[in-house]
């Protein structure tokens, strides 16, 4: 999902300087971005990492953490070259993106200077999903799709609170 962007240089506006503002008392909380999916296998890391990857072309510091059984963070050290690997901080860089992997470890991440957090939760349909989390959230974005198998799903995810609430983000499917 990260190969498309390897050769895009970041967005770099000319207002914005390269310089670290002074440390103060009272860190800013990054903006916490929550995604998943109506089912497996929709998209929802690929819709994560996309995210992640537009934010920093616009010059923001983000990072990916993985809250779901994929794996996907372990695997994708495996298949590409990472640039670095924190085992003690279930970190994996790669493309200039950090990507996290330890659930147990996000009080320390957020603390790490990082503007958007993306969480990846995976499918709501999992035995994992955790709805009060999901909805606690920032930003809350559910990735759906529009193929006779996906639409079946549409009434699956216990929307109890207003559409406003969310950004939803389907996939055409033929």
């Amino acid at each position: 999902a990260l190969d498309g962007f390897a050769s895009i240089e970041p967005y770099k506006p000319e207002h914005v300087s390269e310089d670290k503002p002074e440390q103060t008392s009272i860190e800013k909380k990054p903006t916490v971005i929550s995604v998943a999916g109506c089912c497996n296998r929709i998209g929802t890391t690929t819709q994560a990492l996309q995210i992640i990857k537009y934010l920093q072309f616009l010059g923001h510091k983000a990072a990916y953490i993985q809250l779901n059984d994929s794996e996907y963070v372990q695997k994708a050290a495996g298949l590409y070259s990472a640039e670095d690997i924190d085992r003690s901080l279930g970190r994996v860089t790669l493309n200039g993106t950090d990507l996290y992997s330890k659930p147990d470890q996000i009080a320390e991440i957020r603390g790490m200077g990082y503007e958007y957090l993306v969480y990846d939760f995976g499918s709501f349909s999992s035995k994992s999903f955790n709805l009060i989390q999901f909805l606690e959230k920032d930003i809350r974005i559910i990735v759906g799709g529009d193929s006779p198998r996906i639409r079946c799903y549409a009434g699956c995810f216990p929307l109890t609170h207003t559409a406003k609430q969310y950004i939803l983000y389907f996939q055409l499917c033929p």
